[in-house]
């Protein structure tokens, strides 16, 4: 799903759309709780042993508001060998911003390298997976 963006090894929901086919959702997403009320369209579903390739997820990362942030973030990005697919600046003001990355990586401990990467840097106050 693209609300939510599951990864390999994340905990997972399978739910029957008309026209989608099954849609794999987070347990924790927020949109679950309201598919939840149709029962008879769940799926049980998990992960593979062996799953391989590259998934798409979001993060937000909080950071001061000075010249060269975006290039130290992307730089920590590439460092953990992961692709920047998109960036927005979501929030922004004299002091700090909110920068949300679409980015591929393989699996959670990809993501967890990445975001231990991100965290490191001093301009930034804050990493979270959306």
């Amino acid at each position: 799903a693209t609300c939510c963006h599951p990864l390999p090894g994340d905990e997972i929901v399978g739910f029957l759309s008309s026209g989608k086919g099954i849609v794999v959702h987070r347990a924790e997403c927020g949109n679950v709780t309201e598919l939840r009320k149709s029962p008879e369209r769940w799926v049980p579903i998990g992960w593979g042993r062996e799953v391989s390739g590259e998934y798409s997820v979001l993060l937000r990362v909080d950071v001061e508001n000075k010249p060269g942030v975006l290039a130290q973030v992307a730089a920590a990005i590439a460092e953990a060998t992961a692709n920047i697919d998109n960036v927005e600046y979501l929030e922004r003001d004299l002091r700090s911003a909110a920068i949300r990355f679409s980015i591929d990586v393989h699996d959670r401990k990809h993501l967890a390298d990445v975001i231990r990467r991100v965290r490191r840097l001093q301009v930034v106050i804050g990493v979270q997976r959306i």
